[in-house]
C-alpha cells in the first residue's frame, strides 16, 4: 500500500465573534469545546481506494456556537495487490487513517482560526473529543 495523493476535499467556518467573545470572557466558565473525528470509504476500485477523514471544531456555550471549523481530507491509496478486499479498506480506514489525516486537520484548524484574528486553536495529540 502506497499513499498517492491526499487533498483538501471541502472545509467551512463560522465565527460569531459576539457570541465566541462572550464565552470566551473571563466573566464566564471556560466554554465547550467539542472536536469530531470520522473516517469512511469514499471509494473501492481494482488497484486503489480513497477514504476521507470528516473533522469539526465547535466551541459553544448553552447551545450558542461562536465558532466552527469544519474540513474533509481525502487520502488517495495504492495497493499492490489487485482486488482489492473490502474487509482491508474497512480495517485500514477505520484504524489506521487517521494517522494520516489527523495533522492535517489539526494545522488546518489551528491555521483558520489564526486567520480570523483570534488565538490559534490547538486540538490536542489525544483527543478526548470534549473540553469543558
Amino acid at each position: 500500500m502506497s499513499l498517492f495523493g491526499l487533498g483538501l476535499k471541502s472545509s467551512s467556518a463560522l465565527l460569531d465573534r459576539t457570541i465566541y467573545w462572550s464565552i470566551n470572557s473571563a466573566k464566564k466558565k471556560e466554554p465547550t469545546r467539542k472536536f469530531n473525528e470520522t473516517y469512511r470509504i469514499s471509494r473501492i476500485a481494482e488497484d486503489f481506494f480513497e477514504s476521507e477523514g470528516v473533522f469539526e471544531l465547535i466551541m459553544s456555550e448553552s447551545g450558542h456556537v461562536g465558532l466552527r471549523v469544519e474540513c474533509i481530507f481525502e487520502a488517495h491509496i495504492h495497493t499492490t495487490t489487485a482486488p482489492i478486499r473490502k474487509e482491508m479498506v474497512e480495517r485500514f480506514t477505520s484504524a489506521e487513517l487517521r494517522l494520516i489525516l489527523l495533522p492535517y486537520a489539526r494545522q488546518f484548524v489551528s491555521s483558520m482560526t489564526a486567520q480570523m484574528q483570534i488565538p490559534p486553536v490547538i486540538i490536542p495529540l489525544a483527543n478526548d473529543t470534549e473540553h469543558p
